[in-house]
């Protein structure tokens, strides 16, 4: 992707997240130069924005997006390169606060960032042409009232794209880690949640198909949770066999799930 860090590499900040694992960024540092020149090494992350963005850029009509449960906003820098208008909203001050410090030192355009709560009044009124809600339905105890939501905001026509991780058995694993009320989702699952609702399934999209990407996601978990710096070290391993991945879309049970629904 063109840009996957660029704006992140000149901050000063230490993310406590999985984009970050804790490093301490610092403008001129090593950790700030790679991420500039190579992105933020996180495949998982890399590999649900490459499909969202591929998915985005061939919809015609798409102008402004909401991103529910944006966290420190990496997303909106990524799609902003293409020209899209972007809002993220997250509940965390401690994200939203990262993300608007991100806005600043990027000076980027189109760019909004908004603590607030989807249940409650934030202030916004208009209709967006797409909604994104990525790695949230996992962690919400009634997801069904969140889909339903998020449609509200999304114009008749325009479409809403979630990811997920599956039911699979590795996301089992860490599902208390990343503090999840349930491991996964199926496609199916997503059917019968907007079932006699205004959102139809478009498509779907997998990742984490082949046998050997889901090893080596475990793996990366594995580091994650025990030696985070040697995370991102083999992220130049892993990235590039996640992307190659794509390929093996037709897999029965892949680690996650990418869905377009359309209004």
């Amino acid at each position: 992707m063109k840009y996957f860090g660029s704006i992140l590499s000149v901050s000063d900040i230490s993310p406590k997240n999985a984009h970050g694992w804790g490093f301490n960024l610092r403008k001129g540092s090593v950790f700030s130069r790679l991420i500039s020149a190579l992105g933020v090494p996180h495949s998982s992350s890399r590999v649900r924005n490459r499909i969202v963005t591929k998915i985005i850029k061939s919809k015609k009509g798409i102008r402004n997006i909401l991103d529910v449960g944006s966290g420190i906003g990496l997303t909106g820098f990524c799609l902003n390169q293409f020209g899209y208008r972007y809002i993220g909203i997250d509940k965390s001050k401690y994200k939203i606060d990262l993300a608007r410090r991100l806005l600043k030192n990027g000076e980027v355009v189109n760019v909004e960032f908004i603590r607030a709560d989807i249940f409650k009044n934030i202030g916004l009124d208009e209709k967006f042409d797409c909604a994104l809600c990525m790695e949230v339905l996992e962690h919400v105890r009634y997801p069904k009232m969140i889909i339903e939501r998020i449609s509200k905001f999304v114009k008749k026509g325009g479409v809403v794209i979630f990811s997920f991780p599956s039911t699979h058995f590795i996301n089992s694993l860490s599902e208390k880690y990343f503090g999840h009320v349930r491991v996964g989702f199926e496609p199916d699952d997503i059917k019968e949640l907007i079932e006699d609702g205004p959102l139809q399934i478009e498509s779907v999209y997998s990742f984490g198909n082949s046998f050997l990407s889901k090893l080596l996601f475990l793996l990366d978990f594995v580091l994650i949770k025990y030696l985070p710096l040697l995370a991102g070290a083999f992220f130049f391993l892993f990235y590039p066999i996640a992307v190659f991945d794509q390929k093996f879309s037709n897999s029965k049970h892949p680690l996650g799930y990418v869905i377009v629904l359309k209004k």
